[in-house]
């Protein structure tokens, strides 16, 4: 048991260490927790923007709905830009993709959103195995690998 001055300020200056490391630890811990549901809060809201776009557009919500809106198959398709109908699609495709990719940039390893990449990628898949040749530069190349593995 400290007697002193000195020896009670010894003591407070350990106890006063051990709080500082302690509150260090729980900060870096809140840090990452915060950063964790902010990738989550960003995963979220890239998709809920891809569903939001597909009910609004059901027609461009897979390649099926598509071909039926331009009114010829894929392969017909002129990619010229002078059909306006398959420039929709397109474009709607291109943002399908972009929203995908800001999931899986925020939550990489995250097996739930690969599944939800994978599974979107499969209602474009008719659409993508046409057009991906075009497309593959425009975005991270791991998000183009899953996409690529996907169709």
């Amino acid at each position: 048991m400290p007697n002193t001055y000195s020896d009670w300020s010894s003591v407070a200056t350990i106890v006063a260490v051990a709080v500082a490391c302690v509150s260090a630890i729980l900060v870096i811990v809140q840090i990452k927790r915060s950063e964790h549901a902010t990738r989550s809060n960003t995963a979220s809201e890239a998709y809920r923007d891809y569903i939001r776009a597909c009910f609004e557009r059901p027609w461009l919500s897979c390649s099926e709905g598509m071909v039926a809106y331009v009114g010829k198959p894929l392969a017909q398709w002129d990619r010229s830009g002078a059909d306006n109908k398959v420039e929709e699609c397109l474009w709607f495709l291109s943002y399908a993709l972009n929203s995908l990719e800001q999931v899986h940039l925020t939550r990489p390893a995250d097996d739930h959103w690969l599944q939800v990449i994978r599974s979107v990628v499969g209602y474009h898949g008719d659409l993508l195995r046409e057009d991906w040749a075009y497309n593959p530069a425009h975005y991270a190349p791991a998000f183009a690998a899953i996409v690529k593995a996907a169709i």
